[in-house]
């Protein structure tokens, strides 16, 4: 069981936020037909299911780990196991889930079979651009977290039982090394399975989706610029809207709606 924590109501707030722009852009794209059947990977804790079902569509979500406290029940499947007949959903649908899937060639086989002949593809996925502004505001705000660690270390070295002096100073010298490590490597550490955030910057490229959907038997039926440009980091959070989303309506978003058939 997974539980989603963050540090303030604004992050929660300005996260839906950005999945409900992301979500309109691509139900520009679902049928009209609300009897259709949909089929969502990667729900998390249902916020996204929930909005397509408060619609009128009927939508099962799905998450090889759920999130909990569920805002829409989510079943627990793997999406390179999918426990549906062939032919079952008229509409599959993911949101920045596919860098996560450690076997993307297999998860779209399953999404293939569970297909309906006439169905739909949509995925949301990030771009380039999503990964170096990510990447520049790691750095960026680096000095901020060193200095939230120090507090932290602090509070902690002041309320903890004292042990054994040497089993406290290797325990210490630990959480320094793995709290340093994640701080100045994270910006070269990938989101979802890829080796780098260095081939994310080609892996996220419009071009190799492109080419990894070609490759498994999908015909792209277009690719749309996402709404808005943004980071990894909240950094702004609602601040300049206007201008982001003309940035990302021009040439610089932080994702792309590919609509897919097989």
């Amino acid at each position: 069981m997974r539980r989603r924590e963050y540090r303030d109501q604004k992050t929660l707030q300005w996260l839906h936020h950005i999945r409900n722009e992301e979500l309109k852009a691509a139900m520009r794209f679902f049928p009209s037909d609300k009897r259709i059947r949909i089929l969502e990977i990667g729900g998390g804790e249902g916020y996204v299911a929930k909005c397509i079902s408060d619609i009128g569509y009927d939508v099962t979500s799905i998450d090889i780990a759920p999130i909990f406290p569920q805002l829409y029940p989510v079943l627990e499947v793997d999406a390179t196991r999918l426990n549906f007949r062939s032919e079952t959903f008229d509409l599959v649908f993911s949101c920045q889930v596919l860098p996560n899937v450690k076997e993307i060639e297999r998860a779209f086989q399953e999404i293939k079979r569970v297909l309906k002949k006439d169905g739909i593809v949509i995925h949301t996925v990030p771009t380039t651009w999503w990964r170096l502004i990510t990447s520049f505001w790691h750095y960026f705000l680096m000095p901020k977290h060193l200095v939230y660690y120090v507090i932290r270390k602090l509070g902690h070295t002041n309320n903890r039982k004292r042990t054994a002096d040497q089993n406290e100073d290797y325990a210490n010298k630990h959480k320094v090394v793995l709290t340093l490590d994640r701080l100045f490597n994270y910006a070269v550490l990938p989101v979802g399975t890829s080796p780098t955030s260095v081939h994310e910057i080609y892996y996220f490229c419009r071009f190799f989706w492109s080419k990894l959907f070609k490759r498994n038997g999908f015909q792209i039926i277009c690719v749309e610029n996402g709404p808005y440009l943004y980071s990894g980091y909240f950094v702004f959070k609602t601040s300049f809207l206007k201008f982001r989303k003309f940035m990302a309506r021009c040439f610089i978003s932080s994702s792309y709606c590919f609509v897919l058939k097989k």
